[in-house]
């Protein structure tokens, strides 16, 4: 995983895990809608950004601790395997994003074995 760029504000946790199939990325932050969220994928790079902003309280409020990070966010995975990209699929629940990436399946064409004359 890359370090975030400067328009990252906080880092959330994440996980990168290869099945016999697929990469899977989890990302666990809480209190975001599920089209907060920006996938992009390239070369092999997934990229994994958005903003999260809670909800303010009055302005007379005065805070004690605050550990909750809000604003930007970018995570950068580099994938070691090609995926299959139009198979991508992402779901958002209880606080944390799922992305699956299906491998690319190989393109080569079977050789067909030679087949011998009649007369052999």
């Amino acid at each position: 995983m890359l370090p975030p760029d400067e328009t990252g504000r906080f880092r959330p946790p994440s996980d990168l895990i290869a099945t016999e199939d697929r990469f899977i990325v989890r990302v666990e932050i809480a209190a975001m809608r599920a089209d907060a969220f920006r996938l992009a994928l390239l070369n092999r790079r997934l990229v994994v950004s958005g903003h999260r902003q809670l909800p303010g309280l009055a302005r007379a409020s005065s805070y004690h601790q605050v550990e909750i990070e809000t604003g930007e966010f970018r995570l950068e995975f580099v994938l070691p395997k090609p995926v299959e990209e139009t198979a991508v699929s992402a779901d958002y629940d209880n606080g944390i994003l799922n992305i699956e990436l299906p491998f690319r399946q190989s393109r080569t064409v079977p050789v067909m074995p030679e087949s011998r004359s009649e007369k052999d």
